[in-house]
């Protein structure tokens, strides 16, 4: 990520578009105003100066970047889930009452790996730590025949 809104990036964009001879102009002025004020022989010299330092940075960029790849310990950004399965609209189901009315919260993954994480999370000093959510889901059982469920209030 760039790091620049995307609504603002396109409009960033066409604004450097039409500035370009204006922001080219103006750092044409500014490297004159430096020539003036330190003469030729210095400005060449930071010239290349300057140069010497993009090639450094570009090479010490490139460097990190090949360090990195290999680095397991370096999160790497996860892509969204694609669900494979869905319930839409309306589910029949039988043998439910009205005591079965009400929400139901959906958790992922086993009891096994519930114990596993909070095994994992526990501090040595027997304090837990914020342990990492999964992902959950809700759905509402409401029972045909029976009074709907009354929103709580708080």
């Amino acid at each position: 990520s760039s790091g620049i809104n995307a609504e603002y990036g396109e409009e960033i964009k066409e604004w450097i578009k039409e500035k370009k001879g204006d922001i080219k102009e103006w750092i044409e002025a500014k490297k004159e105003a430096i020539r003036e004020r330190i003469g030729d022989e210095k400005f060449e010299m930071l010239k290349e100066w300057i140069e010497e330092k993009k090639e450094a940075i570009k090479e010490w960029i490139e460097e990190k970047k090949a360090e990195r790849e290999g680095d397991e310990r370096r999160p790497k950004p996860h892509p969204r889930p694609h669900f494979k399965h869905a319930i839409v609209g309306k589910v029949t189901v039988s043998g439910v009452s009205c005591d079965d009315q009400g929400p139901y919260l959906v958790r992922y993954g086993s009891k096994d790996d519930d114990k596993k994480e909070k095994e994992a999370v526990e501090g040595k000093d027997g304090e837990s730590k914020r342990r990492p959510s999964k992902p959950r889901g809700a759905f509402l059982i409401l029972v045909k025949g029976c009074k709907r469920p009354e929103p709580e209030e708080d």
